[in-house]
């Protein structure tokens, strides 16, 4: 470690380098990635049926060998397809203007680690957002883009570049210093925990590409505002894309309930034995699949259009009305662009004396950015403003990120039941009730 030393980035001299060494520490996490694609029950699951399909449709061990192969192969370039685009979307965001996004402020910084003249490692210490991926802590230190190389690792350096943030974030008065990484990085974890860091949270990123592909700087541009009429259509669109996108969910639950696998089981097997045919078997078997997923999507189209037909219909009288306690907004990517989320207060028709928040929804491609938390957060201010003591809302057991959201903002579950209806009790859909006690205003 004498030979190692900490300084900070220069635009002039460490930019090669530098990006150099994040998208090789970067691309090394392609083999991680793919074993843990394969521990994942669902892709065990599909290897296993196309294996013992075409093993039983053939007659034959080579094919399903160079199916099962060919599938291998192809998750694999599934995952350098996807590290590739993280690494080209970083590149192209916060470390290609490092120097704007690390240097221009006080509260920030960007360290390189040299070796004999040669940058060997770096790390960047920011203000944590919410936004950061979900689980970011306003007020706290953010280490972000730690890398060392391959052939200076477990000499220290990581160590060291730790050791050189924590000082940084004392100086400015951080009380405390947060950091992400993945279930990929092993070792990282190991020098996370050396260097004193202990895991508060784990945060699950269902979509990892939809997540990494558009970092940066939402929160700085987001803007809340009351609803306009010219934001009717986007708001609706808004409603009805946020409900369709829990199709999946409701159909992985629908095939979790007893009496609909006795029901595809059973032509699937009356298939087999009057055909003698295992792949007529999984045409039916498919076939059969195709109409729940076809009939779980009805179901909730139904529900988006009871929506649109309800509070959505006449957004303005609903929720704009002068003198009424209710009040819709909407949150822009910057003024004047594009509507992000919605939130609405309304008062409560089941639960007479409380107000509810409903409407709740956020553009895919921006959520865990800290938007939905910042829409609460103004419709919580709004109705403590206006002496609300009670707010309640409703959400379902396909929304558990919103449930963790609620959580965090001081909302308990009071209640849950099926929905009353008898397609909702067939497939065992439970809707929550949450509640929260707004605190009073203090006086100024």
């Amino acid at each position: 470690m004498d030979a190692v030393r900490i300084r900070k980035y220069d635009p002039e001299e460490d930019e090669e380098a530098v990006r150099e060494i994040f998208t090789m520490g970067v691309s090394e996490q392609v083999p991680s990635a793919f074993m843990h694609i394969l521990k994942q029950p669902p892709t065990q699951m599909v290897l296993m049926c196309v294996f013992c399909a075409l093993l039983t449709s053939s007659r034959s061990l080579l094919l399903p060998i160079l199916t099962v192969t060919l599938l291998l192969a192809g998750i694999r370039q599934l995952a350098c397809y996807i590290t590739k685009k993280y690494i080209d979307s970083c590149l192209e965001s916060d470390l290609g203007r490092i120097a704007d996004a690390y240097l221009a402020s006080k509260d920030t910084c960007f360290w390189v680690a040299e070796s004999d003249g040669s940058v060997v490692g770096m790390v960047a210490c920011v203000p944590a957002q919410e936004a950061n991926g979900g689980g970011g802590m306003p007020g706290c230190a953010q280490l972000k883009r730690m890398s060392v190389r391959r052939s200076h690792r477990h000499m220290g350096v990581g160590t060291a570049l730790c050791r050189t943030v924590v000082a940084f974030a004392r100086e400015r008065g951080f009380p405390s210093v947060v950091l992400h990484t993945s279930v990929f990085m092993a070792d990282a974890q190991l020098l996370y925990r050396h260097a004193g860091f202990a895991e508060t949270r784990q945060i699950p990123v269902p979509t990892f590409l939809a997540k990494r592909s558009q970092r940066g700087d939402t929160m700085d541009r987001l803007r809340i505002r009351e609803y306009r009429s010219e934001d009717y259509q986007e708001v609706r669109r808004l409603y009805a894309a946020g409900f369709s996108e829990k199709t999946h969910s409701l159909f992985v639950h629908v095939l979790t309930r007893t009496w609909v696998q006795l029901a595809l089981l059973a032509p699937l097997l009356g298939v087999l034995v009057l055909s003698g045919s295992a792949l007529a078997s999984l045409a039916a078997a498919a076939l059969l699949l195709s109409g729940t997923r076809l009939a779980v999507g009805q179901l909730l189209d139904r529900g988006v259009r009871l929506g649109l037909r309800e509070d959505l219909q006449d957004i303005g009288a609903s929720y704009m009305t002068p003198g009424r306690v209710a009040c819709f907004w909407v949150a822009e990517d910057g003024p004047g662009g594009p509507l992000v989320g919605t939130v609405g207060v309304l008062p409560c028709v089941t639960q007479p004396g409380a107000w509810e928040l409903k409407r709740i929804s956020v553009r895919r491609d921006q959520r865990g950015r800290g938007v939905a938390r910042a829409l609460c957060g103004e419709a919580v201010a709004f109705a403590a403003r206006s002496g609300v003591r009670r707010m309640v809302l409703y959400t379902s057991m396909l929304q558990d990120d919103a449930q963790r959201l609620y959580l965090r903002l001081g909302f308990r579950k009071v209640e849950e039941f099926l929905w009353p209806s008898l397609a909702a009790r067939l497939v065992g859909f439970t809707v929550f009730k949450y509640g929260y006690d707004v605190p009073p205003l203090r006086d100024a």
